[in-house]
């Protein structure tokens, strides 16, 4: 395994590091570094866990979003509406309801299925009226 530049999730610091798991130099707590990716139907903010981060974004197709996500050796799901889901299985994502906060760490990415309209406070779509609305899917990668 090569070795990989890696920011500590505790203390901030970069170091280098080999394998998936490796202590901090500078403050010893256990860092895990495989890369994680989400699927999501939001991205927020208040995914971040440092104060400082750098995040790039990038318009992607279906057929893109789905290879990162079926390559991905490590992924977990946060999309909590069933008929969101449902539209997601559709196109080959085998996804279920998981409705959960996460936290994002230096590595680790995301694939962002966004509708294209702001929805009204509370809205549940139906799944004829998420395909009616259209939708986008977004890659997020935490730098």
């Amino acid at each position: 395994m090569e070795n990989k530049l890696v920011q500590c999730w505790a203390c901030g610091q970069e170091f280098t590091a080999e394998g998936g798991w490796e202590y901090c130099p500078w403050c010893g707590v256990l860092v895990c570094f495989v890369s994680k990716v989400y699927l999501s139907n939001s991205f927020s903010l208040n995914m971040l866990t440092l104060p400082e981060y750098r995040i790039y974004t990038k318009k992607v197709t279906k057929e893109e979003a789905l290879r990162i996500w079926t390559s991905a050796s490590v992924r977990d799901q946060c999309v909590g509406h069933e008929s969101t889901v449902q539209v997601l299985n559709k196109m080959g994502f085998n996804a279920i309801p998981n409705r959960k906060e996460i936290k994002l760490l230096p590595g680790d990415t995301m694939i962002v299925f966004q509708m294209r309209k702001r929805l009204p406070e509370g809205k549940i779509l139906s799944e004829d009226e998420i395909e009616q609305l259209g939708y986008d899917f977004y890659y997020v990668e935490v730098l």
